[in-house]
């Protein structure tokens, strides 16, 4: 969890509490990323806060979005290779308002949300734990689905 955390050391707004709350919703959220936000936080005082802290026009996404940039391309830099895999994926969001966020091709209300996984191959020699034939894969992707796989691992949801 810390180095989730870590992404914003780097954080700047305008007031260093928004820069603790940020940091202390990161570590909620990464302890339990499929959960609600009341679920999430520990107690009525910490959603509000959460609650209070996205609404925020002093927290934008860009400047949540920066420090983690800043540290990607610093990694990237020091990296042996990197591979970067984009997906696009629709997003279909029945009860938003459509002036809000759009529509789909579908004639939905929705939008399309672009991601984009950097996976780097470090300078250093890869770990031993790591399945031979797969160097310099990062941890989770094994067991992701693909279609072209050479390291032997069964596709996410298959049976063993």
């Amino acid at each position: 969890m810390q180095d989730v955390v870590a992404e914003f050391e780097e954080l700047v707004l305008a007031d260093v509490r928004l820069v603790e709350r940020v940091r202390s919703f990161v570590g909620a959220a990464w302890g339990a990323p499929g959960e609600s936000f009341p679920r999430m936080l520990q107690d009525a005082a910490q959603l509000e806060g959460a609650y209070r802290l996205l609404s925020n026009p002093r927290v934008t996404s860009e400047s949540l979005r920066a420090p983690h940039a800043r540290r990607t391309v610093e990694r990237a830099q020091s990296a042996q290779e990197v591979v970067v895999v984009h997906d696009t994926t629709e997003v279909e969001t029945a009860y938003a308002a459509p002036s809000e966020v759009g529509y789909l091709k579908t004639g939905r209300t929705g939008y399309q949300a672009h991601v984009s996984l950097a996976a780097l191959r470090p300078r250093q020699p890869v770990s031993e734990s790591r399945p031979r034939g797969c160097p310099g894969l990062p941890p989770g992707c094994p067991r992701s689905p693909s279609q072209n796989r050479t390291c032997g691992f069964p596709a996410y949801g298959s049976q063993r």
